[in-house]
């Protein structure tokens, strides 16, 4: 089928392509009534809406389209006169709007193919199990346009595509490393080439390649020798598999100086990379280290050091405005850990004060949160950045929101992803602060205040001196649950003799550290020359990479020594599924010194109880600061201080369960004083404590 010329549609469509959404807009606006019946138009449309969150327009549009397009064969003339770079983002968002209508298309696909990366990527939606690695071997025949990695690079469905391929085992990355380095060999660009260099040495890590991995990283910063990319590769590049092959301490302290190093010498050049480079620049993946939660327990001067590489935004001042309110950022993939701990409070909240959620993606929870709270303002914003005409719109999108004259602005994540590290330094409102989801000190010079409480942040010198934030300290754990997040009871064998005795060592596998694993040997041992009647099964979660599971298996075999056998690993699982497996545990162990954050709210909702080790820092002191607050403590099962207490605490666990289910009953008990507890009267005097503190009028 040939389509007629259209060449205003078209110039909206490169608009809309390049990310110039606010142009495209009024252009399709402009349109709407010479191109009412073209389904080009109201399908550019549909993926607006989707891209912009107006999850109300999109499925009209869509409606229009297929109305007038009816046979999935007809559409794909319309969806090949989409610009390349729409292509993937409509790929990306079909899957959340309408994923009968990818299969159905996906089932009429034309005879002669659509584009090599467009079947490959359609292939791996659609079954990322069954055909991605026949696709891939059927790719490396053709020539690859640079246009397509641009686009794919950029887009929503190209990071699906790397999260498959990092829980897939590494043997299938064979056919796709083998393409990126036909792509590499052709490639004439600077940046594409050491984009796409960059990209394949990630590649290279996750098949263990060590070498290969550092001489493409190498090769990358040769091609595109910018301070951003310098920086990425002596920090994040910092070989880790490597560098702790028995996995001791002095290794661990290795890694800490290797990433010190090039921090302190960034600081030290007083030359800092302006954030609205790292938004132009930061393509395919681009970015620097952020998460040090579990690299050294000394990541606060990480962080601090981290911060100071990056020049803030030179925005112009805003004008005064009166409305003031309080903006709330949820980045994406954190929506559903952010209603869980917030469901409770948000509420009331917007009910004492403007309360504007900066989201980034659709998702379920928000259309739910408008009907439960109607004054509630809930704003999509884009996430989009890496090239320059992407990078502008990402930063005239926050001088937008500076506009709106907020008087907060609540980071309740600072450092877990790129986007949440860059947005603070945009300065969106006088006063930006996050709250104890953070681990410790985000480092970051745009965070002003940390909300805590004393049991997680002792007050004294020796806190100040962890946190570059000032600490704004509430006078209770911010915590409620609604009534139907607290499980029932698992049903529990009489008190008496048993033989077995399951404990769950259900952390991320990175909290593993060889303190914690030593401490897992000698308690393994004191229990079984004690009690050699009771088996123990310790339960650990498996690594969703296979490469990485067969080498955390290996260093913790090598670690545990005899004692490895009583290991078991689970594989992850949905959540309903892992709360159910939780309730099986006897009891948990809590790693140290990286303690449990969300695993301390699941031990609760569950009733099962926790051995944990109180740190001398907040990521050591949830479990702690929980189990104080409610009383769970008593004179048979107190807080402990050192690893021989927490040793002989979780030894008496194995072999008494009678002692197990008075703990049970007393969580069970004293848990209920969480649910829809009042939090708002807190949160609002830490706003005025800031507000004040900042002299704010």
């Amino acid at each position: 089928m040939t389509l007629p010329e259209h060449p205003l549609l078209d110039q909206a469509l490169q608009w809309h392509a390049q990310g110039q959404y606010r142009k495209a807009w009024t252009l399709y606006e402009r349109l709407a009534q010479a191109e009412h019946q073209n389904p080009l138009y109201w399908l550019a449309l549909t993926l607006w809406a989707l891209q912009k969150g107006a999850l109300e327009l999109a499925p009209q549009c869509l409606q229009h389209f297929q109305a007038l397009v009816p046979a999935a064969p007809q559409q794909w003339s319309y969806w090949h006169r989409l610009p390349l770079a729409l292509w993937v983002e409509a790929l990306g968002h079909w899957r959340a709007l309408d994923p009968g209508m990818l299969s159905a298309m996906d089932a009429h696909r034309p005879p002669a193919g659509i584009h090599p990366y467009f079947d490959f990527l359609l292939t791996l939606l659609l079954r990322p199990k069954a055909e991605a690695t026949a696709a891939a071997q059927a790719l490396v025949v053709h020539p690859s346009p640079t246009e397509a990695w641009q686009a794919l690079a950029q887009a929503e469905a190209w990071c699906y595509l790397r999260h498959q391929q990092m829980q897939a085992d590494p043997q299938d990355l064979t056919p796709l490393i083998a393409l990126l380095e036909q792509e590499i060999a052709v490639q004439m660009q600077p940046v594409a080439k050491a984009n796409a260099l960059d990209l394949l040495a990630r590649w290279w890590l996750i098949q263990g390649e060590q070498a290969k991995a550092q001489q493409a990283f190498a090769d990358a910063v040769h091609c595109d020798p910018t301070p951003l990319r310098q920086l990425q590769h002596r920090l994040c590049h910092v070989p880790l598999s490597q560098s702790v092959p028995r996995w001791a301490q002095d290794g661990v302290d290795a890694v800490y100086q290797q990433l010190l190093a090039p921090l302190q010498h960034c600081v030290a050049e007083s030359r800092p990379i302006p954030i609205a480079q790292v938004v132009t620049e930061a393509r395919n993946g681009v970015f620097t280290l952020f998460d040090w939660n579990y690299a050294h327990p000394q990541d606060a001067r990480l962080r601090q050091l981290n911060g100071q590489c990056f020049a803030g935004w030179s925005a112009p001042e805003r004008p005064p405005q009166p409305s003031g309110g309080l903006g709330i950022v949820v980045t994406p993939g954190q929506e559903g850990m952010f209603f869980f701990s917030h469901q409770t409070l948000l509420g009331p909240l917007s009910r004492a004060v403007n309360v504007h959620l900066l989201v980034f993606s659709p998702h379920a929870l928000w259309d739910d949160l408008r009907q439960q709270f109607p004054r509630l303002q809930i704003h999509y914003l884009s996430g989009a950045f890496g090239s320059s005409h992407a990078g502008t719109a990402f930063m005239r999108q926050w001088e937008s929101v500076r506009e709106w004259g907020l008087q907060w602005l609540y980071y309740w994540e600072v450092g877990t992803d790129t986007l949440s590290f860059l947005i603070p330094y945009f300065r969106l409102a006088p006063v930006q602060f996050t709250s104890w989801g953070s681990v410790s000190s985000t480092g970051h010079p745009a965070i002003d205040y940390f909300l805590t409480t004393a049991l997680l942040s002792p007050p004294g010198p020796d806190t100040e001196a962890l946190f570059q934030e000032q600490c704004v300290y509430l006078p209770q754990l911010p915590v409620a649950f609604p009534a139907e997040c607290l499980l029932p009871p698992s049903p529990q064998p009489e008190p008496g003799a048993t033989s077995h005795c399951r404990v769950g060592c259900l952390h991320t596998p990175r909290k593993n550290s060889p303190a914690f694993l030593r401490a897992l040997q000698t308690l393994l041992k004191r229990h079984r020359a004690r009690h050699p009647d009771i088996a123990v099964e310790i339960v650990m979660i498996e690594s969703p990479s296979p490469r990485w599971q067969r080498v955390l298996a290996a260093r913790v075999r090598e670690l545990l020594g005899e004692e490895a056998t009583a290991v078991t690993w689970l594989p992850r699982q949905a959540p309903a599924a892992f709360l159910a497996q939780m309730q099986g545990m006897d009891f948990l162990l809590d790693a140290f010194p990286f303690g449990g954050g969300k695993l301390a709210y699941d031990s609760l909702l569950c009733g099962v109880p926790m051995v944990s080790l109180r740190g001398d820092q907040l990521r050591g002191r949830i479990p702690f600061a929980f189990y104080t607050e409610l009383g769970i403590y008593d004179e048979h099962f107190t807080a402990v201080t050192d690893v021989v207490s927490y040793i002989e605490q979780a030894c008496e666990l194995m072999h008494q369960p009678a002692l197990r289910q008075r703990i049970r009953e007393r969580i069970l008990q004293r848990r209920g004083s969480l649910v829809e507890r009042s939090l708002t009267a807190d949160f609002l005097q830490a706003l005025q404590t800031m507000k004040t503190s900042s002299a704010l009028p």
